[in-house]
């Protein structure tokens, strides 16, 4: 049922990408956005509701449904909040996402804690302020660039947090995939937003990282089972 449901969420993707062909940035229509975003909710729930051991399941959800909200913000659909209000709940969804991680390796007697968040963490926070303080902040030294700075080292923690799921099972290595096009797809947005780096097709990339991003972390909530364990990664 899964793959059927992923099938339908990159179609609806494509057919966003062919109506809206006229759109130089490449940019999907409000209703396809919202379409996309409520699906992953249904997607997150569903894999809830068939999983109700994994404790894991219960936090992704809660944090796809905060993600949703701020992809309702950033469409207007829920007009009058501005940029702040979406990154907000982005970020609530994180310590969400982040709370579903060490919520599952607790359960194995491991922590959040590890090598290999700390070697990610390092790398994905360098990578995030060298961009920032190449592309970003020469062109916006307002306190804004700074809130997207504190952000992009925020989503980078999170990703680098997911690591630690992989000494589990090293199929969890989809969650980790999975939180790094959220790192990408948020660096791409500010370098190509505040950095005002022309990129053709923009948006249609922002949101296709963003989907790649929660189609791992999400459905590696069904994917996995909780005995399996591979602690050799």
């Amino acid at each position: 049922m899964f793959y059927i449901l992923i099938a339908i969420q990159l179609v609806i993707y494509s057919i966003g990408l062919i109506i809206n062909t006229s759109n130089p940035s490449g940019g999907l229509a409000v209703p396809v956005k919202v379409i996309l975003s409520l699906s992953f909710v249904l997607a997150a729930l569903l894999i809830r509701h068939f999983n109700r051991t994994k404790v894991y399941t219960k936090y992704v959800a809660i944090g796809m449904s905060l993600c949703f909200i701020g992809d309702l913000i950033n469409s207007d659909v829920i007009p009058g909040v501005g940029i702040i209000g979406s990154i907000v709940f982005f970020a609530l969804a994180h310590v969400s996402f982040i709370l579903a991680y060490a919520k599952t390796v607790k359960k194995h007697g491991l922590t959040i804690f590890c090598k290999y968040s700390y070697i990610f963490m390092a790398l994905y926070w360098a990578i995030t302020i060298l961009l920032w303080g190449l592309l970003v902040f020469p062109k916006d030294k307002s306190f804004m660039s700074y809130g997207v700075l504190a952000y992009g080292l925020w989503v980078s923690t999170m990703a680098a947090f997911s690591w630690s799921l992989v000494r589990i099972h090293k199929k969890y290595l989809l969650v980790a995939a999975g939180a790094f096009m959220f790192v990408i797809s948020d660096l791409f947005l500010a370098v190509t937003g505040i950095g005002g780096i022309t990129v053709h097709f923009r948006d249609a990339v922002i949101w296709a990282t963003y989907i790649l991003g929660l189609m791992g972390i999400i459905y590696a909530g069904h994917f996995i089972t909780e005995s399996q364990q591979d602690k050799s990664i």
